[in-house]
C-alpha cells in the first residue's frame, strides 16, 4: 500500500528509530556543531522563537539548521527538538539545496504536523503535505515526557535519550499510519478550515505572545499570502486585527488576576513596557 505523504526513502528514515540523531536543548546533541559562515551570517537576521513546542525531522537532503545560535549539520535523520522559546532558523535561506523536512507543531488543540520541501531554491509544493491530529495517547506521551525531562535535567543521560526517543518514535508512527488510512482524511475534515480552527484557537490561548503573520503562515505551512487569504475567509478577520482582539481579551484576564502592567508585557511578549505601551496607544 503506498503512503500519501511520505515516499520509500522517507519512509525508511521516519521508521529507523535507532539511527535517528536528536539535536535538543535536554541534553548533549548527537551531532557536533559546524561552522558555516554563509549560513551563520544569514541566520543572525532570521532566527525566531516561539511559546509552543516543535519538532524538525530532517528526511531528504543535505543541510545545516541551528539550535540556540550553534550550527548542525543537519541530513536524513536528524530530529530536532525546540522547545518553548528556543532559537531556531526561520525558514530556509536563499541557498538551501533540495531538502524535504517534516514539522511538527504542538499547539493547544492539537498536533499539526506538516512536510515542507526545497526544491531549486524554492518551496516545493508537490512534496508539501499538511496532517492535523488531535491530541491522541502519542501525542500526549512525548508532550508530558518532555515536560518531564525538562524538569528534571539530573536524571542519567541515556534514560533522558532514550525516553524522549521512544516516545518520539510512537509519534512518528501515528503519523505514518495516518498516510496508510483509507480516504483523503484532510479533504473529509475540511483541511483549510481545520488549520485555522486549529491555529485562530491557538492564537487565542496565548494571546497572540510572538506571534506574527509571517510565523503563523510557517506553522500552517502555506506561504504568508494564501495563509492571509484563507485566515480572513474563514475568521472575517485579518490575522494581525484577530492576534489585537485576543491580546485585548488576555490584558482583561491578567489584569482580573491582579497583574501589573509590567508582567501583562512580558506575558504578551513584547520586548519591554514600552514597545506595549505603544501598542496600546496605537488601539486607542
Amino acid at each position: 500500500m503506498k503512503n500519501k505523504y511520505f515516499d520509500e526513502a522517507m519512509l525508511s528514515v521516519l521508521l529507523g528509530l535507532w539511527d535517528w540523531k536528536i539535536v535538543s536543548s535536554l541534553f548533549p546533541a548527537d551531532l557536533m556543531p559546524v561552522s558555516k559562515r554563509k549560513h551563520e551570517e544569514w541566520l543572525d537576521e532570521n532566527n525566531h522563537s516561539h511559546p509552543h513546542r516543535e519538532i524538525m525531522f530532517a528526511l531528504e537532503g543535505e543541510t545545516c539548521y541551528s539550535l540556540n545560535n550553534r550550527l548542525y549539520a543537519c541530513s536524513p535523520g536528524a530530529l530536532f527538538f525546540f522547545n518553548s522559546m528556543d532559537t531556531h532558523d526561520f525558514y530556509y535561506p536563499p541557498f538551501c539545496p533540495d531538502i524535504t523536512h517534516l514539522w511538527i507543531s504542538f499547539l493547544q488543540d492539537g498536533i499539526f504536523a506538516r512536510t515542507y520541501a526545497v526544491k531549486k531554491k524554492k518551496f516545493d509544493p508537490v512534496k508539501s503535505h499538511s496532517i492535523i491530529m488531535p491530541y491522541t495517547d502519542a501525542g500526549a506521551i512525548l508532550n508530558r515526557c518532555w515536560t518531564e525531562l525538562a524538569a528534571n535535567p539530573d536524571i542519567p543521560l541515556q534514560l533522558k535519550r532514550n525516553k524522549i526517543l521512544t516516545a518520539a518514535g510512537l509519534m512518528i508512527v501515528r503519523l505514518v499510519e495516518c498516510g496508510f488510512s483509507q480516504g483523503d482524511d484532510n479533504k473529509n475534515l475540511g483541511l483549510h478550515k481545520k488549520t485555522i480552527d486549529t491555529i485562530s484557537s491557538h492564537i487565542s490561548e496565548t494571546g497572540g505572545r510572538n506571534l506574527n503573520l509571517e510565523k503563523l503562515a510557517h506553522i500552517s505551512g502555506y506561504s504568508k499570502f494564501h495563509f492571509a487569504r484563507m485566515f480572513k475567509k474563514h475568521t472575517g478577520q485579518t490575522v494581525h486585527a484577530y492576534i489585537d482582539t485576543c491580546r485585548r481579551k488576555k490584558i482583561e484576564e491578567l489584569q482580573k488576576k491582579g497583574l501589573r502592567k509590567k508582567e501583562i508585557s512580558e506575558e504578551l511578549g513584547f520586548s519591554c513596557p514600552a514597545a506595549f505601551s505603544r501598542w496600546l496607544g496605537k488601539l486607542s
